[in-house]
């Protein structure tokens, strides 16, 4: 194998492991951010709200929204 080639396959090497250290590190700290998340929503207190009061907030949101983000997904 020519030289050239062989030190590129190196350095793709050398990157594709660094790449793969830094992917970890963030997908680690976003699964982190995540478990934070979700153990501070379970101290949350969750209060009913009468079916009318929920539809007219959920309405007055649509509204205030510009043209064309009016769907919902």
């Amino acid at each position: 194998m020519p030289y050239p080639i062989q030190q590129a396959h190196e350095y793709a090497k050398t990157l594709g492991k660094k790449l793969k250290a830094e992917l970890k590190s963030i997908v680690i700290s976003r699964l982190i951010e995540l478990q934070k998340l979700r153990s501070s929503a379970s101290e949350m207190i969750l209060r009913p709200v009468p079916i009318r009061d929920y539809l007219e907030r959920f309405k007055r949101i649509l509204e205030d929204r510009p043209n064309g983000e009016n769907e919902i997904r």
